[in-house]
């Protein structure tokens, strides 16, 4: 009887998870809450359904807002927050989505109520799916869409992977497919984002008011359809064309307010509040976001910053003298608040209103002289490089760059290059192993402060779209950043230079998945490199950038 009892369970989370992965959310919910009663004691089931039910039903934290990226540990120097996909919208600190939820689900993306004869189908694509194993996920995938060729989900399931694998045409097919077999909204919106991930912006942000009308303004799911709706715009109109939508964030269910009495910041002069500054989403976010500290800190007297463990030391360096203090404060230690993300609704985002001054970052110079002799001892220009995000990141496998295709950039002559990534187990193998030549920094950085002094020490920064290209940003170190062909929001569309930060120059690709055409660019560029005036000479002279004041 237990052995029939827990098949129960565990086809009903598959079920669950298939749901949610297709943006049935009321059903993933009805679904969990069966497995729930017959396996009361579940903890990934009852983490699930925590993430599902509305914020009203959560019991909220002062102020420690959690993604489910948090749940990550400090990774590939360093990570981006963990966020779940398909066909909803990503959660605001990505331009992408992922077809998991963390770790929280053992087995993702299987139709649901699969008869026998399809169990080996079904085992086959949720086997393929979870390995990421695209090419293999799309033939079991099309296997499903012909032997179940009127269930809208496997329909779905099959647009998810042809999205992953940039066969664009044949996902908004297959999309088409699945709306004429149901009248369920979460299939436009998965198409919507198919648009948007194709790089069909205009096409994409009418898709998304289309489906508006006919969500209920109070669901998560409208929430969702407006934040994308507002990334969208972001990505190719600009941060202020975006930003109001982008609030609706807070309603996803994926994030929370503070549950504090205090009030929201409205951007007026508070002289005698402290004003509270939190950090909504991954290290990237927190560091790009950083830059407004000053500027509220001459609006009040005194910004309390929360920070992640890894980030407390490097906060310590910026100007305007923040509290910075750990995740978990009292409800009394602050007047008012605002999420970082949020200063750009507040403070303005047209492109004269961003905070671009840098640095405002700072390596510690006793970290500096620790790390100095590991990299200057090196000949040549002295270059760090990191290939790869966090692997419960969903979106690393979009800005990703297998290690393999670096041997173009390391032969470059002249040049020493070194990691500035921190691997963990749980990634991909083929991304586990630094490329052959390549001094690994990892065992010497433990938090970002440390990172933070490795760049100090380097002539510049080759990177993909991750926490370390913000850090060497704010650091006002040369850094170039290569980012997949549908860019995050903050990179604009077109441009080589980046309004976030002026030492920053962007590599895009020009075709989907085309990293081997960027790596060409960036060896060729990197052959006539020289570093900026006034870098040689500190180094000749031995001196450091010492922190602007004293705490």
């Amino acid at each position: 009887m237990t052995e029939i009892k827990n098949d129960e369970v565990r086809r009903l989370k598959e079920r669950g998870v298939f749901y949610l992965t297709c943006g049935l959310k009321e059903d993933a919910v009805s679904t969990l809450e069966r497995a729930a009663k017959l396996a009361p004691e579940d903890a990934e089931i009852a983490e699930l359904l925590s993430r599902l039910r509305p914020p009203e039903e959560r019991k909220g934290r002062v102020i420690g807002i959690r993604s489910r990226a948090e749940r990550s540990p400090v990774s590939d120097g360093q990570p981006e927050p963990e966020m779940f996909d398909e066909p909803e919208a990503p959660p605001p600190s990505a331009a992408d989505e992922g077809a998991e939820i963390a770790s929280a689900a053992a087995t993702e993306n299987a139709p649901s109520a699969p008869s026998n004869e399809h169990a080996a189908l079904i085992a086959a694509f949720t086997a393929a799916h979870k390995a990421r194993d695209w090419p293999r996920a799309l033939i079991a995938g099309q296997a499903l869409a012909e032997a179940r060729p009127d269930d809208p989900k496997a329909w779905g399931s099959l647009a998810l992977t042809q999205r992953r694998l940039f066969l664009f045409d044949a996902a908004l097919e297959s999309h088409d497919r699945a709306m004429q077999l149901t009248r369920s909204t979460n299939h436009s919106a998965a198409r919507a984002k198919t648009l948007w991930d194709a790089g069909r912006y205009a096409e994409a942000e009418a898709a998304y008011e289309a489906v508006l009308p006919h969500l209920d303004p109070e669901s998560r799911e409208y929430a969702d359809a407006r934040m994308s709706l507002g990334m969208v715009r972001m990505t190719h109109k600009g941060p202020a064309a975006g930003v109001d939508d982008f609030e609706w964030r807070w309603k996803t269910g994926e994030l929370e307010l503070p549950a504090v009495d205090q009030p929201y910041w409205d951007g007026t002069p508070q002289p005698d509040k402290r004003i509270l500054l939190f950090g909504e989403q991954g290290f990237g976010d927190a560091i790009q976001f950083a830059r407004y500290v000053p500027v509220i800190a001459g609006r009040c007297a005194q910004v309390v910053m929360p920070c992640k463990p890894p980030l407390k030391r490097l906060m310590q360096s910026l100007p305007g003298m923040p509290d910075v203090c750990d995740q978990t404060i009292s409800r009394s230690s602050f007047d008012l608040f605002i999420p970082a993300m949020s200063c750009m609704r507040i403070l303005g985002a047209e492109p004269g209103d961003i905070p671009c001054d840098v640095p405002y970052l700072h390596a510690a110079a006793e970290d500096v002289g620790r790390l100095r002799p590991l990299i200057w001892d090196r000949p040549g220009l002295r270059v760090g490089i990191a290939w790869t995000g966090s692997p419960t990141n969903v979106i690393a496998w979009k800005k990703s760059i297998d290690p393999s295709l670096w041997q173009t950039l390391l032969a470059v002559p002249g040049v020493s290059f070194f990691s500035l990534q921190v691997l963990r187990d749980d990634m991909p193998e083929r991304l586990k192993t630094a490329p052959d030549g390549v001094v690994d920094l990892a065992q010497h950085l433990n938090d970002f402060a440390d990172t933070a002094a490795a760049i100090d020490c380097l002539d510049l920064v080759i990177t993909v779209d991750t926490a370390v290209a913000h850090l060497a940003g704010a650091l006002a170190k040369p850094v170039w950043n290569l980012i997949p062909k549908t860019p995050d929001w903050r990179w604009d569309l077109e441009r080589e230079d980046s309004a976030w930060y002026p030492t920053m120059r962007l590599y895009r690709q020009d075709a989907f998945g085309d990293w081997a055409g960027v790596i060409a660019k960036v060896a060729h560029d990197l052959g006539g490199f020289r570093p900026p005036a006034g870098e040689e000479g500190k180094k000749r002279r031995g001196l450091t950038r010492l922190l602007p004041w004293k705490r």
